[in-house]
């Protein structure tokens, strides 16, 4: 995360506690923040606060994303099934952001003709093996 994201996820908080937003709380928040990626942090930020936490710092930003880090796994283990990356990249390594977006896309798309019950299944990778299964 660089300086300009950093303001950027401080003027994020600052629409939802008052905090005053300058040039060296972005540039301290950059330098602490300087290993994760600017979505992540945005991501971990938005459910802390929908999450009812009245005030949203680095701490907290540190143990959400700490709390996120199965589903960061999951998605490289689902793009790595999909060969949208390596098949050596490391699960603890954040996606990039395109193969984030790409993963996303395809798992909508592949999901988007489920439904609830498996009879409903008319769409998607699991589709014919619900048939036969159902037959």
């Amino acid at each position: 995360m660089n300086a300009l994201e950093a303001g950027d996820l401080l003027a994020l908080l600052a629409m939802t506690d008052n905090r005053n937003v300058d040039e060296h709380m972005a540039d301290a928040w950059a330098w602490a923040l300087a290993d994760v990626p600017a979505p992540r942090a945005v991501l971990a930020a938005q459910q802390l606060i929908r999450a009812g936490e009245p005030w949203v710092d680095v701490k907290s930003i540190r143990r959400q994303l700490a709390a996120m880090q199965p589903t960061f796994e999951r998605d490289v283990r689902s793009a790595k099934a999909r060969g949208l990356i390596d098949a050596a990249w490391n699960p603890r390594t954040p996606l990039p952001v395109q193969v984030e977006q790409q993963l996303r896309t395809q798992q909508s798309t592949e999901w988007a003709g489920h439904n609830d019950r498996p009879d409903q299944i008319t769409a998607g990778p699991a589709a014919p093996a619900v048939a036969r299964a159902i037959a």
